[in-house]
């Protein structure tokens, strides 16, 4: 499986719950929809994270200084890095 688009970011959390990805997740769209029905009743954006294996991956990292206020697609790719 290969997914082509995550938008991660990082967020020190103390404590994680875990739940088990259905075997019907198998794309964006499915994992996308089944975070929405998990995660109803909470304050967004949130943090989460999947644990698996990835088999390719194109990562972009973001290096806003502290403090930058993201206000449109233009300043979200200022600072950013590419990985490949």
């Amino acid at each position: 499986m290969i997914w082509k688009r995550l938008f991660l970011f990082v967020k020190c959390v103390n404590e994680w719950k875990g739940i088990d990805l259905p075997d019907n997740v198998k794309n964006i769209k499915n994992l996308e929809t089944f975070i929405d029905q998990q995660t109803q009743n909470a304050t967004r954006p949130f943090v989460f994270k999947l644990i698996g294996q990835i088999t390719e991956a194109d990562i972009h990292i973001q290096n806003l200084p502290p403090g930058t206020r993201v206000s449109s697609p233009r300043k979200r790719i200022e600072g950013q890095t590419v990985i490949n």
